[in-house]
């Protein structure tokens, strides 16, 4: 549960290349065991053919079944012998997968010492510092002739990878916030159950009308979950809207009038509860919030792992998904950020490898394996949005309908439409953490030491001298 907390945290992280800020609320990632990186070798080249008869067809058969060579992959998420024997079977590549874990650390004390894998699969938001850092080999030249073609993933999973103008990450599946809502408790409170808020000014109507205090004054619903850092998430859905979004890393987009609001927005969020007193004396006393125990009856959330979560653990959950609400409710786009990515390291001793692997590897998720996993148990079946386009579309249009459960089928198709019809990437972010700032900047707001817009234009000038220090060392350090 703590990991898929994180996960959801990281794609708030991957989401805010327009605001270039940074909301990971959890602790230390859990890891696999640390394992010595291994030192990957040239293949020996056995080739006798100067003494073999060169007529002889068993030998030529011998030589074309010999693995073109062996790529070493980092990160063994995937979790099946099967899945890397698979890919040397189609590929003609042998493998070697020694770490079941890979982070930022990692792969950077592996490039420093020059034993870097040929591929990687890690956690997408530790893609732009790797890149900032000219450890990550990019995809483009690959594209330029035509080895890659990008327009069979989304264009929003595609541009998840892109960092200064190139990209340097294969997408593998696609994720977004989005907003859930306790159908039961909106009718308790005489709202429409199917109707969830679409403006921000709906959203402050609602939340109001859905919280709610036992007869002791303490709190015993959230109408609205309030979470400060989530404040990315709004800014980013209404900075597509109304075509502000930036792709750049290096721009600072802080103090908007947009954001002002915002901030003002959740600070009613938190009043609505007497703000973190009031949410811990309500936990100390026994209630557990969440929207699967009737006591939060809206909140934001990533795509995948609560769904799945209320779908599993909760199946008579009535809860509805829908787009993040914006300020004036008429358009609507979802940040979309990815989970996973595929990366090859530079100084890499088997480029090629690495290529093959990381390509066969973000097509691998694919309208196949989900309709396998279908037909094997629908009843089970879980929808996890994916990077290739055509296949995703085939799986909503031809697999989700088939869902057994009505309940379950009319989610999934609405989480599936949300992010196909509203996805939007803002890159794949800032290599620079702007976590402390953005919680201290926050807090001399709440506290009423600033007002939101003198804190935020404080945050800003921070954001500007950090960025501003980071270009610097690069540059210092011959990295353009």
């Amino acid at each position: 549960m703590e990991m898929k907390r994180f996960l959801s945290l990281l794609l708030v992280v991957v989401m805010i290349s327009s605001l270039v800020a940074c909301a990971s609320k959890d602790g230390d990632e859990t890891t696999a065991d640390e394992e010595t990186p291994v030192e990957q070798t040239d293949d020996e080249n056995t080739d006798d053919s100067e003494d073999a008869d060169v007529d002889n067809d068993d030998d030529d058969e011998v030589a074309d079944d010999a693995p073109k060579g062996t790529v070493v992959f980092w990160g063994g998420q995937f979790g099946s012998e099967k899945i890397f024997e698979r890919f040397q079977e189609e590929t003609g590549w042998d493998y070697e997968y020694p770490l079941n874990w890979v982070d930022d650390t990692k792969l950077i004390a592996a490039c420093a010492s020059g034993s870097p894998p040929d591929a990687a699969f890690l956690y997408a938001s530790y893609v732009p510092k790797l890149a900032a850092a000219n450890l990550l080999q990019p995809y483009d030249p690959y594209a330029e002739k035509g080895e890659i073609d990008w327009d069979k993933y989304y264009g929003f999973a595609a541009d998840l990878g892109l960092y200064n103008g190139k990209h340097y990450s294969l997408p593998w599946d696609i994720n977004g916030q989005i907003l859930y809502w306790n159908k039961k408790l909106f009718e308790d409170a005489g709202l429409d159950p199917d109707t969830p808020p679409k403006s921000w000014e709906d959203l402050r109507t609602y939340a109001k009308q859905l919280t709610k205090f036992d007869s002791k004054g303490q709190l015993i619903q959230q109408g609205f979950q309030s979470e400060y850092w989530k404040d990315v998430v709004f800014k980013f859905a209404q900075d597509a809207v109304t075509d502000q979004l930036s792709k750049d890393p290096f721009e600072i987009k802080i103090n908007t009038p947009e954001m002002v609001e915002i901030w003002e927005m959740i600070k009613e969020f938190y009043d609505l509860h007497n703000g973190d007193d009031g949410l811990e004396a309500a936990k100390n006393a026994g209630v557990q919030f969440g929207l699967e125990h009737d006591t939060v009856a809206m909140k934001l959330d990533d795509a995948i792992w609560p769904a799945q979560i209320f779908d599993n653990e909760y199946p008579d959950l009535d809860y509805g998904v829908a787009p993040v609400p914006t300020k004036d409710g008429q358009d609507f786009a979802m940040g979309v950020g990815a989970t996973w990515a595929l990366v090859m390291p530079v100084k890499s001793k088997n480029p090629e490898g690495g290529f093959a692997i990381t390509k066969w590897f973000s097509e691998l998720n694919s309208y196949e394996g989900d309709k396998e996993g279908f037909e094997n148990d629908p009843d089970a079946y879980f929808y996890m949005p994916i990077a290739l386009k055509d296949d995703n579309e085939r799986i909503i249009s031809e697999i989700l309908p088939q869902i057994p459960d009505p309940r379950k089928r009319e989610v999934t198709l609405n989480r599936a439409k949300i992010i196909s019809e509203y996805g939007m990437s803002g890159g794949a972010g800032s290599p620079v953490d702007f976590g402390d700032m953005h919680e201290e900047q926050w807090m001399k707001f709440y506290e009423g030491e600033m007002s939101a817009e003198e804190a935020l234009a404080e945050w800003e000038e921070r954001a500007k001298e950090a960025v501003q220090n980071f270009l610097d060392e690069q540059k210092a350090m011959g990295i353009e």
